[in-house]
């Protein structure tokens, strides 16, 4: 992935897609992607343990801990990756979230930096869970099962602002004379074309948890 993403001159790859509106649009793709997939290994964990060790909550801490542990660590990463992008496009870097997503806004959709900054809001989002959850709930097995809850309700909360996202690219659409109600989305923040995020157009809905 290039620091900046350029459209290319030959756009047939995108026939079967809709770009996505706006920063907005991009950086919410990226947060429900690795939300999702966060939320998802979990959830497998949690299966496995109590299925291959008959419902020890200890063997489910022990497949836990790496997910955990690299969500923690790709808070920082994210962190240096985005400074260091910042520095590029002589931008002011920042810790704080909603003064990242502020310069992101500054870029086009397809900017590495958009997709860093959605990036560090999934994880830091994430970690917080887990921090939270871990103050709050003494005993491992609740622990665990209220982390894993949180991250599909956060999960939830996503795909909705999906939908809602969605929805208002079905209406800019209209408004300019094309209808795209009989189709179903699949947001794609890599883009099928590199550096133009987009909706790809699918025969079933893919916005719902599995």
């Amino acid at each position: 992935m290039s620091d900046i993403h350029r459209p290319p001159e030959n756009l047939a790859a995108l026939e079967h897609s809709v770009p996505m509106r706006c920063v907005d649009s991009v950086l919410l793709a990226w947060e429900a992607l690795e939300c999702s997939q966060r939320r998802r290994e979990l959830e497998v964990a949690i299966h496995d343990g109590l299925i291959w060790a008959h419902g020890d909550w200890e063997a489910v801490g022990r497949l836990a801990a790496p997910i955990f542990h690299a969500i923690d660590a790709k808070v920082g990463n994210y962190q240096v990756s985005m400074h260091k992008l910042m520095q590029r496009r002589r931008l002011s870097p920042t810790r704080d979230l909603d003064e990242a997503i502020r310069q992101a806004r500054k870029m086009p959709p397809g900017d590495r930096l958009v997709c860093h900054v959605g990036m560090y809001k999934a994880y830091s989002t994430l970690s917080s869970i887990i921090r939270m959850q871990t103050a709050c709930i003494a005993d491992p097995a609740e622990r665990l099962q209220g982390i894993s809850i949180a991250f599909r309700q956060h999960a939830l909360k996503l795909y909705d602002a999906q939908r809602l996202d969605w929805q208002a690219t079905v209406a800019d659409h209209a408004g300019r004379g094309r209808m795209l109600e009989a189709v179903y989305p699949l947001p794609n923040p890599f883009g099928i074309v590199p550096g133009i995020p987009c909706w790809q157009l699918m025969p079933r809905s893919p916005l719902q948890l599995h």
